[in-house]
Formats: structure tokens, sequence, C-alpha cells
């Protein structure tokens, strides 16, 4: 795939990056590693410009939705690629050792 997709980072998903990085800030006493960790989510979320098409998640209904995923580290970055638009969408981003279905299902992909 030679073309670029654009990336577009929804509110949720922000809103997890924030809270991760300050976990690692201010809860484990860590700041430089939250930008290091930070830093490396963003990569693997820019990656996905030039390569978006991952593996799909394995249980539903988000797998019939589209929705797939790429590593960060311990981290989990959830997204959609949309070929009409050759958008990704990215969701979701949460610790990998999560209920990661739990925190999809405060997801909501219909309002995306």
């Amino acid at each position: 795939m030679s073309e670029d997709w654009a990336i577009v980072i929804q509110p949720q998903a922000r809103l997890d990056l924030h809270a991760i990085h300050n976990y690692i800030a201010f809860n484990l006493l860590e700041p430089g590693i939250a930008v290091k960790q930070v830093r490396n989510i963003r990569k693997a979320i820019y990656s996905l410009s030039y390569s978006p098409k991952r593996r799909l998640v394995d249980f539903e209904p988000w797998r019939s939705q589209g929705l797939r995923r790429v590593n960060a580290g311990n981290y989990a970055v959830f997204f959609i690629a949309d070929e009409a638009t050759s958008t990704v969408s990215v969701i979701r981003i949460a610790y990998g050792r999560m209920d990661l279905e739990r925190v999809l299902e405060e997801a909501d992909l219909d309002a995306e």
C-alpha cells in the first residue's frame, strides 16, 4: 500500500493517552518513562498511516464492525480502517492486560 492514510485520534483515545501518561508520571512517579511510553504509542499509531491492515480483534461484535488492533509495548491501540476514505480512526488505547472486551464495551463505534 503506497498511499498514506489519514490518522484521526478520537476523543476517547486522546483521553486514554492522557490517562496513561498521568498514571505513569504521577502514580508510578516515572515522568521520563511516561514520555517515552506515550511516544511509543504515538509511533505505533502513526505507523498505521502506511500499514493500516492489521489484525481484526477476536471478539464480537467488534470484529464484525472492522475493529483492528496494533500493539505498542504493553498497550493495545484499537482502530478502524475505512478504505473508502483512506482514514484510520483510533478508538481506544488500553493497557494490554486489562479486560479489553470490557474496555471496548465503553466505546461507541457507531458514534465515531
